[in-house]
């Protein structure tokens, strides 16, 4: 909180608001990363699960692989592999669900008129990270949910 006024970060945890549902999502790096943990916030809101604490840290990593060789051997397209590695810890800060969760899209980059648009994505549309952010939690629920 800034000094003599009441102006709080975008950034800074509310002790309400740390933990939903019992599960608090660490900070995700990169722009990817953090509309994926907002993607996950959501999901996880709705769990039912045991009174136990836990924290949820996810290591996001891309993986762009051309494809669609033109003559030229240009590429004309490019797979993009995400790769959440994920781990759950409780209280005790003891791992109860550790695993990679993966997703992917295709994009057309011999002919992208949306490149400015998917510039601030990082190339990558939400539906992939709301995706991936659906299996991260069906991931959790086989080990959390009542």
């Amino acid at each position: 909180m800034c000094c003599g006024c009441s102006v709080r970060p975008l950034h800074e945890f509310r002790t309400e608001s740390k933990y939903q549902n019992n599960i608090h999502v660490d900070v995700i790096a990169g722009k990817n990363g953090q509309m994926l943990r907002g993607y996950l916030q959501d999901l996880i809101r709705d769990l039912d699960i045991s009174d136990e604490k836990y924290v949820l840290y996810v290591n996001l990593q891309e993986k762009r692989i051309p494809y669609a060789l033109a003559d030229d051997c240009n590429a004309q397209r490019v797979k993009i592999n995400l790769i959440a590695n994920i781990v759950l810890k409780n209280a005790e800060g003891k791992n109860v669900v550790v695993t990679p969760v993966t997703g992917s899209t295709t994009r057309n980059i011999a002919n992208a008129q949306g490149d400015v648009l998917l510039s601030m994505y990082d190339g990558i549309n939400g539906a992939v990270l709301k995706d991936l952010a659906f299996r991260i939690v069906e991931n959790l629920k086989v080990a959390l949910v009542k």
